[in-house]
């Protein structure tokens, strides 16, 4: 079989933008995968699409009817392995967010090597990404894997309602009381060592706020806080809340 009869091939069937849109394409990245394919490029030529290309150059198709119908079997195939890729790419993503926002808290305390190294390893994971981006057709400057999680904050209820928000930079605790009470609460992080619930930090608000600042993130899946203040000369806690992260 000749790969290079494949365009004028491709014209007795669909239109390329029938075959585009039914494959969930955008036309330059069907063209991209025809141009790899009819190159040998088959490395960067989707491997249901190759199918079909060989399909098509090898006239094993009776005419543009039955083209169609291969084609939509083909969607379900190439929409479960984009779904697949995509939550590989955004797991890779926040892997690199977090270590890009982590190197940065932590720059100051590095060694010139160190720097370096983390950057190195930055910039190769971030080149990683890129290839994959232009893959999924997916503009990595404007990107975040979090978009469509709602940002709502939601009042943990009790004797004192209280909510927390953590970025890569702090974290952030809002108590819902009159500003002359906060003063008299604490804010304790918390995190969970072998089954115990171990105290790292105690926090204040300051005076004319209802928030707390724990000035660093909390990354962990067992981290938390809960709020202790003195009432009628006895000392009480809220539970133990999960802290929010985007």
């Amino acid at each position: 079989m000749s790969r290079d009869q494949l365009k004028a091939k491709m014209k007795y069937g669909p239109p390329l933008s029938f075959v585009a849109e039914t494959l969930d394409l955008s036309r330059p990245t069907l063209y991209r995968h025809m141009e790899n394919y009819i190159a040998g490029n088959d490395a960067k030529v989707n491997q249901y699409l190759k199918e079909f290309f060989d399909k098509v150059v090898m006239d094993q198709y009776e005419g543009a009817e039955q083209m169609k119908k291969d084609l939509i079997q083909l969607r379900e195939f190439m929409v479960t392995e984009k779904e697949v890729k995509k939550q590989e790419f955004d797991d890779e993503y926040r892997d690199y967010d977090y270590k890009l926002h982590r190197y940065h808290n932590l720059e100051s305390e590095m060694t010139s090597k160190q720097k370096v190294d983390g950057q190195d390893e930055l910039d190769a994971m971030y080149r990683a990404l890129c290839e994959k981006a232009k893959e999924l057709e997916i503009n990595i400057d404007e990107y975040s894997p979090d978009d469509d999680i709602p940002k709502e904050l939601k009042w943990n209820e009790g004797e004192i309602r209280s909510t927390s928000y953590s970025d890569y930079k702090d974290t952030i605790v809002l108590i819902d009381v009159d500003f002359d009470k906060c003063k008299d609460i604490t804010v304790e992080a918390v995190l969970e060592v072998s089954g115990e619930e171990f105290v790292l930090k105690k926090v204040k608000p300051q005076e004319n706020e209802r928030f707390a600042r724990l000035d660093f993130p909390m990354f962990y899946r067992c981290s938390g806080y809960r709020l202790m203040w003195i009432e009628d000369g006895r000392v009480k806690y809220t539970p133990t809340y999960p802290i929010e992260s985007p």
